[in-house]
């Protein structure tokens, strides 16, 4: 059973992404790889060079998205922070042999791109670049590996993750690489693969981490500001004793030399703040996915994950200010299918996310924003999770996920139904239990319970996400529309915010106290029967509403208020409050953002 900590990260989760391009946070993921004739893309890693070039490297998978088989190592080149990416650049391949788990280091001094990575899981290799990606000189392995290392059962994994370069202490400017392995013995080990000047790369000694087939797996480091190395762990553990949705943890002391007594370590332990998915794949249970790490500026450590707890979805960036012993803030990049990632720092404020998304077919994305995103307000997340076929009864509680208050009541009686990816559910409104229409469904945040938490002033600046499913609202107009979430009164001068789908078109208004009127539209359909990510922003920077579907800004325009929408109202989610408008269709979560 989870622990009571555990539960509240639970609670911590923000399943949003803040779109407002004025505050830099994340929008319009590029896509960078996506599947083609050659190959099934995955395992994404990225650098910056030092000219500012950004290099994503993945595994190339021929013939199909399998982790084994025919596997080349390639790269793209960005030069406008991957606004843009050039074509694939093969770095390696070798026959049908499966080359896998790129890991990219730069040597900040002399300019230099290293990435290391297995060959058919027995072989540690490398390659260089001396013109920041553009060519790559010929394949060099590492040999002269630790006695008890089984060459023999293909276990040897690099990462994957980005490498580092230590900033300080006794090796400073000491490159450094993890990987795992299988020992002679069946036990599991890590170890630290280094090197002083790119052309001698050494091993650390080994740290147990398991004695059988379970344990640790994929494994990401990150520089602490003493020096110390914080490991960061895959967690694929089936011990009925242990949690296998928790993610493993090791840091160095600073006392210790762990490049020669890597043992010297605090213990193994869970970390009950991070939790990973386990889930029933094709072949057998998933336990875990990789996670990134990256040490930003001020000690700002942060770390990224498929945070949902039965599948690959949610890819969370999470923040730690004491080098990982507690996580802060939690931000959701991206709601849809998401997997392995890495993670680079731009400088001026910004950093950038590489992440397979879309589906698990081989497609990698990039997403970059500003660093202040990371640790903005969200007010209000409402994950309508359930067990399919479930009843929800009149007065049930519908728990705000940040705990901060703002729970709902329901009214009606919906069922939970399957939500937009596998183990995800939704609640359906506007229908009875046995598939009549009614208009009694909706969930109820009262008004005198958030201390005017959910109203909005003039010039502040908020937004609201929605995961939606709908077959209805194609046509009729007002009168025919469903509301998503609202806040409306009825009260002259009616000042109000709502969310609405009308003729299939998304529509978000907001009013003030003098009656100034503002509203967008989406400029596409939404399609009918399908899942969609809504998103409307009131950016006051801009003096501008924004809609955006699935991550693409589909709608503008002019914010006109200039005084308070704070009313004392309730806020409604799947009808207005004089009962009117009642959506009709599915909704998997809301979530609502205020800016400070």
């Amino acid at each position: 059973m989870k622990s009571n900590v555990l539960k509240f990260s639970w609670c911590l989760l923000l399943f949003l992404v803040c779109l407002a391009e004025a505050y830099t946070a994340p929008y319009n993921a590029v896509t960078v790889f996506e599947p083609d004739s050659t190959y099934c893309y995955r395992i994404p890693s990225i650098v910056r060079t030092n000219n500012g070039t950004l290099l994503a490297f993945a595994e190339g998978r021929e013939m199909d998205c399998s982790d084994m088989g025919d596997v080349d190592i390639v790269v793209k080149r960005s030069t406008n922070n991957g606004q843009s990416w050039g074509p694939t650049i093969l770095i390696d391949s070798y026959g049908a042999n499966r080359l896998h788990n790129p890991c990219p280091v730069v040597d900040k001094n002399t300019g230099r791109i290293y990435v290391i990575y297995c060959v058919n899981g027995s072989v540690i290799a490398y390659k260089y670049s001396t013109d920041n990606g553009s060519s790559w000189t010929n394949y060099t392995e590492i040999g002269s590996y630790p006695t008890d290392v089984d060459l023999t059962n293909g276990s040897i994994g690099t990462g994957p993750c980005n490498g580092i370069q230590l900033r300080s202490g006794p090796y400073e400017d000491r490159l450094v690489i993890p990987y795992r392995y299988r020992t002679t013995t069946g036990a599991k080990k890590i170890r630290l693969l280094y090197s002083d000047n790119g052309s001698t790369w050494n091993h650390s000694t080994g740290r147990l981490m398991s004695t059988g087939d379970y344990g640790i797996n994929e494994v990401s480091v990150a520089e602490m500001a003493n020096g110390d190395i914080y490991f960061n762990m895959r967690n694929i553990d089936s011990d009925a004793n242990e949690d296998t949705s928790l993610r493993y943890r090791i840091v160095s002391w600073t006392t210790g030399d762990f490049f020669t007594n890597l043992d010297d370590y605090t213990p193994l332990e869970l970390d009950t703040m991070l939790p990973e998915p386990t889930f029933q794949g094709n072949s057998g249970p998933v336990i875990g996915c990789q996670g990134s790490l990256l040490m930003l500026p001020n000690n700002h450590l942060v770390f990224a994950n498929p945070a949902h707890k039965s599948s690959r979805r949610y890819l969370t960036i999470r923040s730690s200010f004491d080098e990982g012993g507690g996580w802060a803030h939690n931000k959701v990049l991206s709601t849809d299918y998401s997997a392995y990632s890495d993670m680079v720092y731009l400088e001026n404020g910004y950093m950038g996310v590489l992440y397979e998304t879309g589906s698990s077919n081989g497609t990698i994305a990039y997403s970059r924003f500003g660093l202040n995103w990371l640790t903005e307000p969200e007010i209000a997340v409402w994950t309508l999770e359930g067990t399919v076929g479930q009843i929800v009864q009149p007065g049930t509680t519908i728990f705000n996920r940040i705990c901060y208050g703002f729970h709902g009541t329901v009214t009606g009686q919906m069922p939970y139904v399957a939500g937009p990816a596998s183990g995800d559910e939704a609640l359906r409104f506007g229908y009875t239990t046995t598939g009549d229409n009614s208009t009694s469904d909706y969930i109820t945040v009262y008004d005198n319970t958030t201390n005017n938490g959910l109203d909005f002033d003039a010039g502040e600046k908020f937004e609201i996400t929605a995961c939606i499913k709908t077959s209805n609202h194609r046509s009729g107009g007002a009168a025919s529309s469903g509301a998503i979430i609202s806040k409306d009164s009825d009260s002259s001068p009616n000042q109000q915010w709502w969310l609405r789908v009308e003729d299939a078109r998304i529509k978000f208004l907001i009013l003030d106290d003098t009656g100034h009127q503002s509203y967008v539209t989406s400029s596409i359909t939404i399609p009918s029967n399908s899942w969609v990510t809504v998103r409307a922003c009131r950016d006051t920077v801009a003096d501008q509403l924004k809609i955006y579907i699935d991550g693409t800004l589909r709608g503008t325009a002019t914010d006109t208020t200039t005084t308070s929408l704070r009313n004392g109202a309730n806020v409604r989610i799947g009808n207005f409050n004089n009962y009117a408008r009642q959506f009709k269709g599915d909704i998997s979560y809301l979530s609502i953002l205020r800016y400070e």
